[in-house]
């Protein structure tokens, strides 16, 4: 069957079979490549088994051009490099030899962000390391770097509610769950990969989930308690919301501190008044154990997770740019897309 597609100027013109780009190599020359350096320089293994390597590494080559395709096309002119053609080469080899379908996955996604590096930097380096290091990793150990990450190094843009912080939860924690144990053993693994470090002193996550997102833990604050700041608007102003049942309460309509300070900026507040702001929502937090009621009491598996973080070494582990960019390719692979990872490493 032959297939045909119709194209503008300055398009890429792609067929199932042959598949002709503006990069200097056509899909299937860049697949023909791979497989070459493959089949020279793989291990020989017993006739069955070298077999079934070719069919993996097969495999993986056509699913990595597929996604090449669809988020960075002029990413094909990577495979002339002698650099990347040899971390191919290692993602290859690694997937034919484990034939681990989620390990393809985070080994693809991270070709993929290492063919859009134009120039040796240190992210290009970082995804070399990664790519070399995730077979020596379990997926629960993978799933806890990316738990790590989300609580250690991300903040979401989430409303200002309980509901809002449970969506979060469960849309972005709930699939990586199973990271979190008490086996100490993980870390000293992802600690000897070098994955990450650990530090003397630990980290309450309560404390971090309160201090992203301030205005989801305030108990919020009375009309009087407010004017006696003598800011110059009043509660009518849309960025406050009153309680549904508690007459004399009011919450500032924003997430976190950041929110806060755009918000306030759009609704015309002054600086000083925007200072009083931050110093009231700050006033209204809750306290640790407060904080772990309402989580208990609304996302229970997270809840469970997070004792186990407060507990356990973990809540002592710091993630290195490695376990950060496997941590990030996990999210990514398991969501389907996320941030780019050029925000945390330069």
């Amino acid at each position: 069957m032959e297939y045909k597609q119709v194209n503008g100027k300055d398009s890429t013109n792609q067929q199932a079979e042959k598949i002709i780009n503006n990069y200097g190599l056509s899909y299937s020359e860049v697949k023909e490549i791979a497989l070459d350096v493959f089949k020279n320089n793989f291990y020989q293994l017993s006739a069955e088994a070298n077999q079934l390597a070719f069919e993996r590494a097969k495999k993986f080559i056509e699913d990595y051009i597929e996604k090449l395709m669809k988020e960075n096309p002029s990413g094909i002119k990577k495979c002339q490099d002698p650099d990347f053609q040899y971390v191919l080469f290692d993602a290859q080899k690694n997937y034919a030899r484990s034939g681990d379908d989620n390990q393809e996955m985070l080994l693809i996604n991270l070709l993929v962000e290492l063919s859009k590096q134009d120039e040796r930097n240190t992210l290009q380096i970082v995804l070399n390391e990664s790519i070399s290091v995730i077979n020596k990793l379990t997926q629960r150990q993978i799933d806890l770097l990316s738990f790590i990450y989300l609580i250690r190094y991300t903040k979401n843009s989430l409303g200002p509610t309980i509901n809002d912080l449970v969506l979060y939860f469960t849309k972005y924690f709930s699939p990586i769950i199973t990271g979190i144990s008490e086996n100490y053993t993980d870390i000293q693994h992802l600690l000897y990969t070098g994955c990450g470090s650990e530090s003397i002193g630990s980290v309450n996550i309560y404390n971090i989930i309160k201090d992203a997102y301030p205005g989801v833990f305030s108990k919020g604050f009375s009309k009087k308690e407010y004017e006696s700041l003598q800011i110059q608007k009043d509660l009518s102003d849309n960025l406050f919301r009153k309680d549904s049942v508690i007459e004399d309460k009011y919450y500032i309509y924003a997430t976190s501190y950041d929110d806060l300070d755009g918000i306030a900026s759009m609704h015309g507040f002054n600086n000083d008044d925007k200072n009083k702001l931050n110093n009231l929502l700050r006033q209204s937090l809750m306290s640790e154990t407060e904080v772990k009621k309402i989580i208990s009491d609304n996302c229970n598996f997270m809840s469970e997770a997070m004792e186990i973080f407060n507990k356990t070494k973990i809540s002592h582990f710091l993630l290195s740019s490695v376990g950060i960019a496997i941590g990030y390719a996990n999210i990514k692979q398991k969501l389907g897309s996320f941030s780019d990872l050029s925000i945390w490493i330069k």
